[in-house]
């Protein structure tokens, strides 16, 4: 049948599916003739007929198991249903609450989606007779799990798991006695597997393993503790070897994960491209990252998010160099400062239509706003960010910030720091938290005509309500200087005059 079905009026996942046999469908297929239209019963389709009105009804949101209402129609949709279980995915849902062993009983040798996101103590033995099924086992996702439950699970993944294409293993708590994956982890070997995370689990012969992974497409290491750290090279390494990789996310559970000698230079190894990393996401230390990055080229790189663990001081020299020979954080960009609780960053995204996807952020975990400011400053004072192509600048922010935090003559220099490398700017939101210290500070730019400063301007907008007293008297006084005039459309907006 050439083309596809485009309309079935009857079809529309009714609440009783059982009296569907009865119906009437209009199919209107569009071949190379044209439209064709008819009315028929659901008796007289063609298999292949009924087969893609089942396929064009499949929902992603739906249960996995939502084919069982098929099935239950009929001896002949039965019959189809189970002739064709890769063309309508056909899988079996397996959780604590599913009696598994029953199950295998009634059903036909589909594969197997493991599930188990709970912290219940029951319905583990479900979960391992559907592991103990090693061959038919396409996805286990057990997150958030405690260690015991790991450490339950994992006698049964020694296996080979030759379908496996998804894998999730995460320990709820991030501080305990962490469940160790072994080298025998699915007979140390899994060549179908695309999906891999763990979180909070450590593995150390994990970079053996992934020398099994080649078709790899998304691999995360989140929250990784010191027991499971791997050196910047042997990641690349790791990396190299999967020229299928989109994503990949690293991020350390804190700075007590890497080892005392981390800042030690090494030599350089030759250059890895990873040809198909699309998004890359990195938590930790500056200096592995700038390790890691110095070893890497990434061609089609479209996101970017890194964030920092505190530190007094920051080398971004490989991370400026890699930027800097990024063609797609050349032109013009929208800027983003966001000071929130825990972490504080820049976010830069390309006004160009072409680049809608593409971001790149820069932030630091940290909790006490003085810090977080500090290391703003320092990184807009840097040449690393192309600060000076942004168009428009967004400053947002959890604290509220009023006149004691921030009137210190130290304070009125970081400010300035901070706004001086948006040279290009035409429009600014000022957040409603930080009227206060961002409005002195461009009153304070007025009167000492510091010209240097948000030259660009055309544009105001401070929050979503009308500044009152001294806020607004300072808006209103490097208004003229600034080349700003009273609200243009609502009580929150200065325009270029």
């Amino acid at each position: 049948m050439q083309g596809r079905l485009l309309h079935h009026s009857c079809w529309s996942k009714p609440n009783n599916v059982r009296s569907l046999p009865d119906a009437l469908v209009t199919i209107t297929e569009l071949d190379g003739t044209g439209l064709l239209h008819g009315n028929v019963t659901i008796e007289t389709l063609h298999d292949d007929v009924l087969l893609a009105i089942f396929a064009s009804c499949e929902d992603p949101n739906d249960e996995i198991d939502a084919w069982h209402t098929l099935v239950h129609v009929c001896q002949r949709w039965r019959c189809l249903v189970f002739a064709s279980p890769g063309h309508l995915n056909l899988q079996l849902q397996c959780t604590i609450e599913t009696p598994v062993k029953e199950m295998l009983d009634i059903w036909p040798p589909l594969p197997i989606v493991i599930t188990d996101v709970s912290d219940s103590m029951s319905g583990v033995d479900n979960i391992i007779a559907a592991l103990e099924q090693h061959d038919r086992v396409r996805e286990i996702r057990l997150d958030d799990s405690q260690d015991w439950k790991i450490d339950t699970f994992l006698p049964a993944m020694l296996e080979p798991f030759p379908v496996l294409e998804s894998i999730i293993l995460g320990a709820s708590d991030h501080d305990s006695e962490m469940a160790v994956i072994p080298d025998s982890f699915l007979d140390g070997s899994a060549p179908q597997l695309q999906w891999l995370t763990l979180c909070a689990i450590p593995f150390p012969t994990l970079p053996s393993f992934l020398s099994s992974t080649k078709n790899l497409v998304e691999l995360e290491l989140s929250s990784i503790p010191r027991s499971g750290y791997i050196s910047p090279e042997v990641m690349v390494t790791c990396l190299s070897a999967m020229p299928r990789l989109r994503s990949f996310r690293l991020d350390f559970h804190s700075s007590r994960s890497f080892p005392n000698d981390e800042s030690r230079p090494r030599p350089l190894l030759a250059r890895s491209t990873l040809p198909a990393l699309c998004d890359m996401f990195f938590t930790g230390v500056c200096e592995y990252f700038e390790e890691f990055i110095a070893r890497i080229d990434v061609p089609v790189i479209r996101r970017l998010e890194i964030t920092f663990f505190h530190r007094y001081f920051y080398h971004f020299s490989e991370l400026s160099r890699f930027i800097d020979h990024a063609a797609i954080f050349k032109s013009p960009t929208d800027a983003c400062i966001r000071l929130l609780s825990g972490v504080a960053d820049v976010t830069l995204s390309p006004l160009s239509e072409t680049y809608r996807d593409v971001t790149l952020t820069l932030g630091i975990s940290c909790n006490e706003l003085d810090q977080q400011l500090r290391y703003i400053t320092q990184l807009c004072s840097s040449t690393l960010l192309p600060f000076r192509k942004a168009k428009m600048l967004e400053i947002f922010c959890v604290y509220e910030m009023h006149k004691p935090h921030w009137e210190h003559p130290t304070e009125d220099l970081r400010w300035l720091d901070i706004l001086q490398p948006f040279s290009t700017v035409e429009r600014l939101y000022i957040a409603k938290s930080i009227l206060t210290p961002v409005t002195y500070t461009l009153n304070m730019v007025a009167k000492r005509r510091i010209t240097e400063v948000l030259p660009a301007i055309q544009e105001l907008s401070i929050g979503e309500q009308f500044p009152l007293g001294s806020v607004l008297r300072a808006i209103e006084k490097s208004a003229p200087t600034r080349r700003l005039f009273t609200r243009l459309d609502g009580p929150n907006r200065w325009v270029a005059s």
